[in-house]
């Protein structure tokens, strides 16, 4: 109580740790007596103080950590980690800001922009840091919901990084040089943006292939039709076709750019062909037999074409 009572004033951060280590033996000793019940209670506290301990350990300057760790701490659950998680907010825009304190330019395909406005580099800090946690090696564990919610949130700080840069935009008035360095800067965030909706895209693409032969189970969970699938495919095309007509647009093309756009056209050829055979499934479905053999063959032609290719 009393390292909460610290905890909530903003003080003393060396007692409050102290308070709270005590608090963490105190429950680990006694969650090695009593029935299962207990230990499980014990267990269970201990893991809730363990985010204050942390967070203590931050503001006295003895762990240095990133927004993306406090986020994950912040994920937890528990009845005592109310206070923590009110607290939280302020600190992971305190960090970003450090973080966007030292960010002076975004690069992008060889290209290096300046970012004079505050308020987008910290939108595209905080953008990079959700990123980092789509690409951890654990991300894979995390449920589909939960790396959506992810993307959802990755868009978000990009369009508001995008809304601060047009508002840049407006006032530069007929400052030619720094209008180039704002239009390039729209440009390499909004490329970037695109391949995360095209990753987004593509993560609803397994979703739905993992539903496809499933049956209604006792959930009666919603079975993917093969042209839902056909859908997914047009928009990751439409998404590819935008993508790389905004890499080529502009002047001075740099030689990763042509390469980023040979990537695109390759996995447009990839997207067309996996639409193809989804197509000829929902063809084959329907009993037309040979509609959906000529698009399987179709399918098999382009699939080759990918593979010669890579």
């Amino acid at each position: 109580m009393k390292g909460n009572l610290l905890f909530q004033q903003d003080q003393n951060w060396d007692t409050a740790l102290m308070n709270f280590k005590s608090a963490r033996a105190v429950y680990e000793e006694l969650g090695k007596y009593g029935d299962l019940e207990n230990q499980v209670l014990c267990r269970e506290r201990v893991e809730e103080l363990e985010p204050s301990i942390r967070y203590c350990l931050h503001k006295i300057g003895e762990s240095n950590l990133q927004a993306s760790e406090l986020l994950q701490i912040g994920e937890m659950e528990g009845p005592a980690l109310d206070l923590f998680k009110a607290k939280l907010a302020a600190v992971i825009a305190e960090a970003r800001s450090q973080q966007a304190a030292s960010m002076t330019e975004f690069h992008w395909l060889g290209h290096r922009f300046p970012i004079s406005n505050a308020k987008t580099r910290v939108a595209i800090v905080k953008a990079q840091e959700l990123e980092k946690d789509l690409h951890r090696p654990a991300a894979d564990s995390l449920p589909a919901e939960k790396r959506l919610a992810i993307f959802d949130k990755i868009f978000t700080a990009y369009h508001e990084a995008r809304s601060c840069i047009r508002s840049d935009l407006v006032s530069a008035g007929n400052a030619e040089n720094v209008k180039d360095d704002l239009n390039g800067l729209d440009k390499a965030v909004s490329a970037v943006l695109g391949q995360r909706t095209i990753e987004r895209n593509q993560l609803l693409v397994t979703l739905a292939k993992s539903k496809l032969t499933r049956r209604r189970d006792d959930k009666n969970e919603k079975v993917t039709k093969p042209e839902e699938l056909v859908r997914l495919y047009d928009l990751l095309l439409q998404n590819t076709a935008d993508l790389s007509d905004l890499v080529s647009s502009g002047r001075d093309t740099k030689l990763e750019e042509l390469a980023f756009s040979e990537e695109c056209a390759l996995k447009s050829l990839s997207f067309r062909a996996e639409r193809c055979f989804y197509l000829a499934k929902s063809y084959s479905l329907a009993g037309k037999r040979a509609e959906a053999y000529a698009l399987y063959c179709r399918a098999r032609s382009l699939a080759e074409d990918v593979l010669q290719k890579f």
